[in-house]
């Protein structure tokens, strides 16, 4: 029994430090992409609304009769599309933002717990059942752990490889 408590304690602790690292990492990214999210957002909201105003003086002008029908409906149907297109880039913004905003509180959430066990040296219930979801034990040489939190793990680990794979 022993042997068993030693293998899950030295996961344990792996386990504890992957997540600080990870936790720290991908929240800082996610905070990033969230900033850089809402300015895009932000950027797409302000041109949008340049194309507004422009709209308007449009439909001055061709109410003053300084420019002709055809005029006036060619250009307004090329604004009504750049402001359809800006429209779609805020939806988009808004969606990666709470995308972003999802990973970086599982981050902080995980990085919070295992902080809080971080240093442990004896296996506890407490430690087991804020980590471990079940231990089989096949034979002395063949222990599995499963973890919870496996789902949330993943995503944060794609999540720092997406970034990888975008800069590279």
């Amino acid at each position: 029994m022993r042997h068993i408590e030693a293998v899950v304690m030295r996961s344990l602790k792996d386990l504890i430090a992957t997540l600080e690292w990870l936790g720290v990492k991908a929240g800082n990214l996610a905070k990033e992409n969230m900033s850089r999210s809402k300015v895009r957002q932000k950027n797409a909201k302000l041109e949008k609304e340049k194309l507004n105003a422009e709209k308007i003086r449009l439909y001055e002008r061709y109410a003053e009769q300084l420019i002709t029908k055809e005029v006036y409906l060619q250009r307004k149907l090329e604004l009504t599309d750049q402001i359809s297109l800006l429209e779609e880039t805020e939806r988009e913004q808004q969606t990666e933002f709470d995308k972003q905003s999802d990973l970086w509180e599982t981050a902080t959430d995980l990085t919070s717990l295992a902080k809080g066990f971080a240093g442990e040296e004896k296996i506890s219930r407490k430690i087991v059942e804020a980590f471990v979801f079940r231990v089989k034990v096949h034979n002395k040489e063949k222990i599995e752990i499963e973890f919870l939190f496996e789902n949330e793990i993943q995503k944060l680990m794609e999540s720092l490889q997406d970034e990888i794979k975008q800069t590279a």
